[in-house]
């Protein structure tokens, strides 16, 4: 009998497991309930896209209150969302599958029979379609897309308001089948115009709607419509969804008034069971998934069929998934006993968001290494996705120095458990920040990918929001952008922050100009000493032998970061064969265009391969 998979036990503890078919495995969280537990599990249905990424921190509090009431719960990734495997199945028709696999997934594993349903935006429209299905006895929908067809002109209008930058290349277009970097397809699009919550019979299950608080949305009218066909609807008002579906993951706010009605409204519903039912304990067989390695287009690999190993991990209360070939399957001629001689690779959260990182770049960057012959850990630092709080008892802390000892005590567990001797930190904004100061002073980092990274310093009391506000666009785009027409109109309308703008550029030429000075007397008198502490960091890792890789967006403010402290094109470190600048054109701070994600993975796929061979 295979050991009981070791996850952290406290009052909120949960445990990962993969289920659903075994060619295309879902991941999900299994809740237990805390005490007495009910007559009704609980699966928790996610929305897609951005919606998914900033909510994400809020659908786990719910499920932890619901565990608390006695409700077991499940939140899962859909299929090609998430953690999840990728299928070519169609998205909807796939969607509402999931769903049923997960309310199967709750039954086996906490002995209830029945499941209610909880979805919210696209989650809720798929909740409401397949409730019928699973005879579910309650069913909440928070701000519900209550149109397929209306969600869809939404977001092909929400498309043309992104702001990156256009090209002529015609590799580097943004194709009409994607949305902000996640695949958004034609035959998605029609599934999806083809549910329409007004047009449907009530669901037989007892129904909670909570409506939306930024806009007047269709909750009324649903609630309405609905209660026409029974009575056992219940409309509600508490604020919080517009403090929760904010632009960025770290600024979400977790509706706790909206959580708590929820909880209360559904225990109104679900009576206790008259005995207590013993949960299933998720083994390790259930904690590891076998995959289909991808197959890059643009990089020529001899083990693109390949099969991955993906086992959910947990250490010093921290949750991560370690991504390599299974060991049945070697790369190449490599021996089983041979692939831990390459560095393992870890890659860090971006900013507050989970493990997955935006557009689930990380679970395709780390697929596509471990495809390589790479053992890759994708992880959440303290403080994100289902880790433990930081020391300070905080989440979204995201550049907290315990960051540190987080990718130390990763490093510790690839260690121990896969023999990895040495590593390659990688990661995106304060991904970069946290391992750029790891590598600093750890000897076992032998290679650093510091991708669009933009502080090199991070105080005590320095305020994201307030970085943020601060931090400008590349100078090369506003030299550009100065000799366009538009720009001088928008600026005469007074629609551009110019005394902000000439304010940050001028501080960012003296340190330049301050950096300059330095590198030439440090050069004169031949000693390093003089140089800033950043370029002296870099210098040292260098001797050390650890490969640097800097990739950026053309016009993204991390060039000039790098420029202020190591020279332009790094020219103040000294070993021009250990490092490479990366610029990629046309693309946004976190990679959103699709093209630039596969190009990018490419990329770092080849360059890793080429620095650490086998």
């Amino acid at each position: 009998m295979s050991p009981p998979l070791q996850t952290h036990q406290d009052a909120d503890s949960a445990q990962g497991f993969w289920f659903g078919d075994a060619d295309t495995p879902l991941f999900g969280w299994y809740h237990p309930a805390q005490g007495a537990i009910r007559n009704s599990g609980v699966v928790l249905c996610p929305p897609f896209g951005h919606e998914y990424m900033v909510s994400y921190r809020s659908y786990k509090h719910l499920a932890m209150r619901l565990a608390r009431a006695g409700f077991p719960v499940c939140f899962f990734d859909y299929d090609a969302s998430g953690d999840s495997a990728d299928s070519d199945t169609a998205r909807v028709t796939s969607w509402r599958k999931n769903i049923k696999q997960a309310a199967e997934q709750l039954r086996r594993l906490s002995g209830v029979a029945q499941v209610s349903l909880f979805g919210m935006r696209l989650g809720a429209l798929l909740a409401a379609a397949v409730a019928d299905d699973l005879s579910a006895p309650a069913l909440i929908l928070f701000a519900p897309v209550v149109s397929g067809r209306a969600y869809v002109r939404e977001l092909i209008v929400l498309r043309g308001m992104h702001s990156i930058p256009p090209s002529d290349h015609p590799q580097q277009q943004i194709s009409d089948d994607e949305l902000t970097g996640y695949a958004f397809d034609a035959r998605t699009r029609t599934e999806l115009g083809q549910l329409d919550l007004l047009k449907i019979a009530a669901p037989q299950a007892a129904t909670m709607i909570v409506a939306r608080d930024d806009i007047s949305g269709q909750e009324a009218k649903l609630a309405n419509a609905w209660h026409l066909d029974h009575r056992a609807i219940h409309l509600s008002d508490s604020s919080g969804y517009a403090a929760m579906m904010t632009e960025d993951a770290h600024e979400s706010v977790v509706p706790d008034t909206v959580w708590k009605d929820i909880s209360e409204w559904l225990c109104s519903q679900i009576p206790h069971k008259k005995l207590r039912a013993e949960p299933a304990v998720i083994r390790r067989g259930d904690a590891a998934l076998s995959i289909q390695a991808p197959l890059a287009k643009h990089c020529r690999l001899p083990y693109a069929t390949s099969i991955l190993e993906e086992e959910i991990v947990s250490f010093a209360g921290m949750h991560g998934i370690v991504c390599r070939l299974r060991p049945e399957h070697p790369v190449s001629n490599v021996p089983d006993n041979k692939l831990s001689a390459r560095p393992a690779i870890i890659l860090t959260n971006v900013g507050a968001n989970h493990r997955v990182g935006n557009h689930r770049l990380y679970v395709k960057l780390a697929r596509r290494l471990a495809a390589q012959g790479f053992t890759v850990l994708r992880f959440d630092k303290r403080g994100i996705g289902y880790s433990l709080p930081t020391p300070a008892g905080l989440e979204n802390d995201v550049h907290s120095t315990s960051g540190i000892d987080d990718i130390r005590c990763a490093m510790k567990f690839l260690r121990e458990s896969y023999d990895a001797q040495q590593f390659v930190l990688g990661g995106i904004c304060s991904g970069a920040y946290l391992a750029y100061l790891t590598a600093v002073h750890d000897e076992r980092v032998v290679g650093l990918v510091l991708m669009n990274q933009l502080t090199f310093h991070w105080r005590h009391g320095d305020v994201i929001q307030t970085k943020k506000a601060s931090t400008l666009k590349s100078t090369q785009f506003y030299w550009r952008a100065a000799s366009a027409g538009d720009t001088w109109r928008r600026m005469l309308r007074g629609k551009i922050a110019l005394r902000r703008i000439v304010g940050n550029l001028s501080k960012r030429l003296s340190k330049q100009v301050v950096n300059r000075v330095r590198h030439r007397m440090a050069h004169f008198m031949k000693t390093h000493h003089l140089l800033g502490r950043v370029a002296r960091n870099f210098r040292a890792m260098q001797a050390r032998g650890v490969e640097l890789l800097f990739v950026f967006g053309e016009n993204d403010s991390s060039i000039d970061l790098m420029t202020q402290h190591l020279g332009a094109n790094a020219h103040l470190l000294p070993d021009r064969d250990g490092i490479r600048i990366e610029v990629i054109r046309h693309v946004d701070h976190t990679f959103t265009p699709m093209w630039s994600q596969e190009y990018l993975t490419d990329m770092l796929a080849a360059h890793l391969a080429k620095r650490f061979p086998e």
